[in-house]
């Protein structure tokens, strides 16, 4: 029986999957993969073609998405980043404005506060880790990436995504019951189509031989800026052939589609309940996936399919049609915009924007984003100084910047150092590894790229950094934005 009153809020319903590259999908014109549940979200929702995340891997990504800051004034450097407890995060600030709040899934939060906000939490990683499903276990406990691919080794029943969609749809159902008045944020927060890529079997026959990756550069290292190369090197993957990527991107759009489907059991569960007529609901992915477009699979890399993510806003009955906006957005913006289309205040000092105005109106006209940045730092920003060298700043750093990828390949013969666009951020003793940023453009958002030096990625003073750029002055943070927007 449905509950006979209703909140006078909104209820918002925040859908995250991890990896899931913004071009494929049925909606995006994929005309292979099967994710008719998204497609129906689409049909129904605000299309944000242009959205990206503040960092093109897990963590970060999610803690900028949780505190609506950039990364340098959150510290999300990296993997294992702790959301220090003066940062106001989303669930913090509704649960604090009367909201019931729980997350179910993974979510990546480093260090003991495996909340970070919200009231409830009844599944998830719930460790200071990365809390993947293992599997396959031969591969454990690792995944490699595409050789990841085939059908899963643990009973559906159990199996995580599965998992969040019954947890997810237990919490929303229950609250509903017992409190029928107190509006709901809940998380549903899926590991897929991160590797392993695996699923159901009937979803993996979908794809096989029916999906191919696009043909490795046969001049791959020379087609890449030094970042890049040196990233794929150390972190991602070592060795492939054209059928191992082939074989990865049938796991990827089998892994895709078995999401989609838990999606969809979630969303038809809270609509044959009524549960979605006064429900804001937002999906969303942390990062995107190489899907082997460059040669190559994985994250990290400031290329279009690592930081581009799928954005979809879907307002209660009524509230506005179908929408295709082609305007920046960076999934920063999401809590001020879930603040401004919930009624409630935006906290100060958010480097996100409401966009809920624009949203409810349907008018680009006088859109506030004209760019947007992504940055990552585990590689390319922990360089300590040589030995020897640390009483002093250099005059020049001893290295230089490469702009973003403009094209399809990189031309290394011709590298173009970015020392005209060089943006002097913050010098720190012993190490200056954000002392300088690097911009690149691409029709209307820019992306940061940071340097990156072989052999010298030795992550000294790393802590120490973190403290010194949360803190960063406002007023330097203003010259900031005026040299980068």
């Amino acid at each position: 029986m449905k509950p006979r009153s209703h909140p006078t809020r909104p209820n918002i319903l925040l859908v995250i999957t991890d990896g899931h590259a913004a071009h494929v999908a049925g909606y995006a014109g994929d005309r292979i993969v099967q994710t008719p549940n998204l497609d129906r979200l689409e049909r129904q929702s605000s299309r944000f073609d242009q959205a990206y995340c503040a960092s093109p891997a897990c963590t970060p990504s999610r803690m900028s998405l949780l505190t609506g800051k950039d990364i340098h004034h959150c510290a999300g450097w990296a993997n294992h980043w702790i959301i220090f407890p003066e940062h106001r995060t989303w669930p913090r600030h509704f649960t604090d404005h009367g909201y019931a709040t729980c997350l179910t899934g993974k979510m990546h939060f480093g260090g003991r506060d495996q909340k970070q906000g919200f009231q409830f939490r009844p599944y998830g990683d719930l460790r200071h880790a990365l809390g993947h499903q293992p599997e396959p276990l031969n591969l454990f406990p690792g995944y490699n990436l595409q050789e990841s691919t085939g059908v899963t080794e643990i009973p559906e029943s159990l199996n995580h995504d599965v998992v969040v969609t019954r947890e997810t749809l237990a919490f929303v159902l229950e609250h509903r019951s017992a409190h029928p008045q107190q509006p709901w944020f809940a998380c549903a927060s899926y590991s897929r189509p991160h590797p392993p890529f695996t699923a159901p079997g009937r979803f993996f026959r979908r794809y096989q031989r029916r999906v191919f990756a696009e043909p490795i550069p046969k001049d791959w290292e020379a087609a890449y800026d030094p970042y890049t190369l040196n990233l794929i090197k150390k972190s991602w993957q070592t060795e492939t052939t054209q059928e191992i990527n082939d074989r990865g991107l049938q796991g990827f759009y089998t892994a895709l589609n078995y999401v989609d489907d838990c999606i969809g059991e979630l969303l038809s569960g809270l609509e044959r309940a009524g549960a979605l007529d006064n429900t804001i609901v937002i999906y969303t992915s942390d990062h995107g996936e190489m899907c082997g477009r460059h040669g190559f699979f994985g994250k990290g890399h400031h290329f279009e399919e690592n930081i581009r993510v799928p954005l979809l806003i879907r307002l209660p009955k009524g509230g506005h049609p179908k929408r295709f906006v082609r305007q920046p957005v960076s999934l920063t913006d999401l809590f001020p915009t879930a603040c401004g289309l919930a009624g409630l205040p935006v906290p100060r000092g958010l480097d996100g924007i409401d966009l809920s105005a624009w949203i409810r109106s349907g008018r680009p006209k006088g859109w506030p984003r004209s760019c947007v940045s992504s940055m990552y730092c585990q590689w390319g920003s922990r360089v300590s100084y040589a030995s020897g060298a640390e009483s002093t700043p250099p005059s020049t750093p001893p290295f230089a910047a490469y702009g973003g990828e403009t094209g399809n390949t990189w031309p290394s013969k011709e590298r173009r150092p970015c020392s005209s666009t060089l943006v002097p951020i913050r010098w720190s003793e012993k190490t200056w590894p954000l002392r300088w940023g690097a911009r690149s453009c691409s029709a209307n958002w820019r992306r940061w790229l940071l340097p990156d030096i072989p052999g010298k990625n030795t992550g000294g003073n790393v802590d120490k950094i973190g403290r010194n750029f949360r803190s960063l002055p406002r007023e330097s943070d203003q010259r900031l934005r005026t040299n980068i927007s």
